[in-house]
């Protein structure tokens, strides 16, 4: 079981086709570009609406999924293998930047990176996201407690209910909702004025389709947003 302080989030990480366009999405969002370091081979890009970081990636993912960085990853990742733990792909030889991937049941990939690739977000160049705040990240799942007892491998912290509330999976300043159903990760904000947002969202160029709790935003990449007043 990989549960310790030293393992943090990073982003939630996107197989992109035209990491140009969707960057100028993601802008015209609201959402700032970050620096990126040298150490991917292919086009790399990082945005962030002040809490979340979503990065774009030209190769190297099927899927969309979520990236942790934890120190010492080698050593930490040829533990597990030892210990049966399976990984879709590793790479971690001294010449390498250590990295690895396990995949959920569904297919959801979870990476792990021995360091940053990217920037923080200095203060001074925040703005505000049109999406509003992030609610949670739907998770697609076939099972929930299959799902549950994956992610926390991961250091998230699952809370059932018993009033019929979804389960979520709880990090610092993150939730995740594992949803059987759901066929795509989705990312859940809240905003106070739907006709307003809708309204600028049009002047940006952004095409928004009502739903009967908000709007639904889809990115270049096809990554799925709910907008929501409730």
């Amino acid at each position: 079981m990989m549960m310790d302080d030293e393992l943090k989030f990073l982003e939630v990480s996107i197989p992109t086709a035209d990491v140009r366009a969707s960057l100028e999405w993601y802008r015209a969002l609201g959402f700032a570009e970050l620096t990126t370091s040298d150490i991917r081979a292919y086009h790399y890009a990082v945005v962030s609406d002040g809490s979340l970081c979503i990065g774009l990636h030209g190769k190297g993912l099927e899927q969309a999924g979520l990236s942790f960085v934890r120190p010492e990853l080698a050593k930490l990742v040829r533990q597990q293998m030892e210990d049966g733990i399976e990984f879709a792909a590793a790479r971690l030889s001294s010449d390498d930047f250590h990295e690895a991937m396990r995949i959920d049941p569904v297919g959801n990939p979870a990476l792990l990176l021995e360091a940053r690739t990217f920037s923080p977000l200095h203060e001074d160049v925040a703005q505000e996201c049109l999406a509003g705040t992030l609610m949670h990240i739907a998770l697609p799942c076939s099972d929930i407690e299959e799902s549950l007892g994956f992610w926390e491998q991961f250091g998230f912290i699952s809370v059932r209910t018993d009033t019929g509330e979804p389960a979520e999976l709880h990090r610092p300043n993150l939730t995740v909702q594992p949803r059987v159903g759901t066929r795509e990760l989705t990312l859940v904000y809240h905003i106070r004025d739907l006709a307003q947002t809708v309204a600028t969202l049009e002047q940006r160029g952004i095409s928004a389709r009502k739903t009967p709790i908000g709007c639904e935003l889809h990115a270049p990449e096809g990554t799925r947003f709910l907008l929501t007043t409730y």
